[in-house]
């Protein structure tokens, strides 16, 4: 079932009032339930921008974005089906918390603590940093918090899950983890997951893969996936 459809989208930002910077030019993309799909890009080619259009947090100038089959209006409110990974901390009055109640913060709502603390905990042995259950915000290094920000949007089990460039910059091992997560995301919860990327290195475990050059976006190839993390089997 495609989850994510985005066809002919344009986007085009104007600097001075007059000057065209083209972003997006007719651009198609569809992510299956269970598929993960990265962009791989330089930083200045429109990722963000193409993320964000795609979780109907900014409306394109043309074209149109569907998620589940249904349009996707642009709002301020992302939809709740939808959870968007992006380097911004999160709110300052929760950077003293440690991190288990941290992440355990989305399912509250539909689960005790104590339930969301026994879905918490194995995410973060998985993505090895086990041992920062107890710890905060600020004494993480970024690899941990690349780590930590991915683990609070899946253990949420989206329907689709936006990841925006988290894994650059990172060690092998750390970007491994990260992507292992996400593998899981897609393979066991049936989540779309599309990501973000500057390099091929940082792409390993995709299904699908798509250049972001000069507005236009472009198949690339069909990946092989990974070994999956062994997470809990425990569905909501």
């Amino acid at each position: 079932m495609t989850l994510l459809a985005l066809d002919h989208v344009d986007k085009t930002y104007y600097r001075g009032g007059r000057h065209r910077l083209p972003i997006l030019r007719d651009a198609a993309l569809h992510v299956e339930a269970g598929e993960l799909a990265a962009v791989v890009a330089d930083p200045t080619a429109g990722k963000t921008t193409l993320l964000r259009i795609a979780a109907g947090l900014e409306p394109p100038d043309a074209g149109t974005v569907q998620l589940a089959g249904q349009p996707l209006p642009a709002t301020n409110d992302p939809d709740p089906r939808i959870a968007l990974v992006t380097r911004t901390p999160p709110p300052r009055e929760t950077m003293g918390m440690r991190m288990l109640d941290l992440i355990a913060i989305p399912l509250l709502e539909r689960m005790s603590l104590a339930k969301a603390h026994r879905r918490v905990a194995p995410m973060l042995q998985a993505l090895g940093v086990g041992d920062l259950a107890s710890a905060t915000w600020v004494e993480l290094s970024d690899a941990e918090r690349a780590a930590i920000r991915v683990a609070q949007a899946a253990v949420r089990r989206p329907l689709l899950l936006f990841v925006d460039d988290v894994a650059s910059g990172l060690g092998i091992g750390h970007v491994d983890a990260v992507l292992g997560c996400l593998r899981h995301a897609a393979d066991s919860d049936g989540t779309a997951v599309l990501m973000t990327a500057g390099s091929l290195e940082e792409t390993a475990r995709v299904d699908t893969l798509y250049s972001l050059s000069a507005g236009s976006l472009v198949a690339m190839s069909t990946g092989s996936r990974g070994q999956v993390l062994d997470f809990p089997a425990e569905r909501r």
